[in-house]
């Protein structure tokens, strides 16, 4: 994402993200729950690499201390993590200047968990039902970014009317 100092805008596209997108997404989804807030090795117990080094504490004795030093990696080989908290908040805030920086921290998101996590691991796969998830909401995204929330009609896919397919509801 951009970062300006200049507030940012609220327009269609990103209240779209906000309360179609984010919100159920944050509220419904078990897929969502490792990526909602930011990561945390010692919290998530992230493997750790572990260093061996050793310091000669008394030469004359020959005796040897041993330094057991762990190094956790995530944030050396992530240099820009994001979650869907931080996302959360910038949206509410106005930190976005446009949808895109907003889509591109989305993408973020599941860039790092497939770099850092490889692709077979749980949390990969529980970003890939999220990633779908997304794309599926984002079918009905606003086209045309304007300032302020669209007043138009959208239409919605509802399970509740069996007499239409799709219910029209105002933004």
């Amino acid at each position: 994402m951009t970062t300006t100092n200049q507030p940012g805008r609220l327009t269609n596209q990103l209240s779209y993200i906000a309360n179609e997108v984010l919100v159920p997404t944050l509220m419904m989804e078990e897929c969502a729950k490792p990526f909602l807030v930011p990561v945390d090795p010692d919290l998530l117990g992230i493997p750790v690499r572990f260093v061996f080094q050793y310091e000669p504490c008394c030469l004359a004795l020959m005796n040897v201390t041993f330094l057991f030093i762990y190094i956790q990696d995530y944030h050396q080989l992530i240099s820009d993590p994001m979650d869907l908290g931080t996302i959360n908040n910038r949206l509410r805030a106005k930190n976005y200047s446009t949808a895109r920086d907003c889509l591109l921290d989305l993408v973020l998101i599941f860039e790092n968990c497939h770099y850092y996590n490889g692709h077979r691991h749980p949390i990969t796969l529980k970003s890939r039902q999220l990633e779908k998830i997304i794309g599926d909401k984002l079918i009905l995204f606003p086209l045309v970014e304007t300032d302020g929330v669209d007043n138009g009609m959208v239409l919605y896919f509802s399970k509740r009317d069996a007499s239409s397919n799709y219910t029209k509801l105002n933004v």
